[in-house]
């Protein structure tokens, strides 16, 4: 029988000096870096065998950060990272300084409704882009109608793969999809 091999799915890193982060509220336990020798240390007590990391900062120089995490630590399987997805040209940009980084696994995505008033629908061309490098879509959502959202955005796109999180707290119960 193949040992038992624990992943933790979902971990952030970030450097407090390095980016904004301006979701951490100041003086709080979380205003500081949480770098990756920290997560080390949780993870073994934890008995966690690998992670996926994921943006904390919705900027590229974040997914650099992570990238560059993950290049330092064997036990990293790969990045979910932040790139400009509602602005298609910079997207191609930064997808091309990515191209050869094969622990890049995708990007995520806010869908609520914030995001959807401010921006609307992803452009066409950016999913196509995301396709095109192998890149999953990491739908971030807030709630039970954000859930249903992203589960609908994510049904609108067959041939993307896609996953769905929610923040806060959800009770969809049974939901029919498009």
């Amino acid at each position: 029988m193949p040992a038992r091999r624990l992943v933790d799915s979902h971990l952030h890193l970030w450097n407090k000096t390095r980016d904004s982060h301006a979701w951490i509220q100041p003086g709080t336990q979380l205003d500081r870096a949480f770098t990756a020798r920290d997560a080390k240390l949780q993870l073994r007590k934890a008995a966690v065998d690998q992670v996926i990391l994921v943006q904390a900062d919705q900027t590229p120089e974040d997914t650099d950060f992570l990238l560059d995490m993950a290049r330092e630590n064997s036990w990293v399987l790969g990045v979910v990272g932040w790139g400009p997805i509602f602005a298609p040209t910079d997207l191609a940009h930064e997808l091309e300084r990515w191209r050869d980084q094969p622990l890049l696994r995708g990007l995520r995505l806010r869908c609520d409704r914030a995001e959807s008033e401010k921006y609307g629908e992803p452009p066409q061309r950016s999913l196509q882009l995301l396709a095109e490098h192998g890149l999953t879509i990491d739908v971030l959502s807030r709630g039970s109608a954000g859930l249903v959202s992203a589960c609908s955005f994510a049904a609108r796109l067959p041939s993307q793969t896609s996953g769905a999180q929610s923040s806060g707290p959800t009770s969809i119960g049974r939901c029919r999809l498009p």
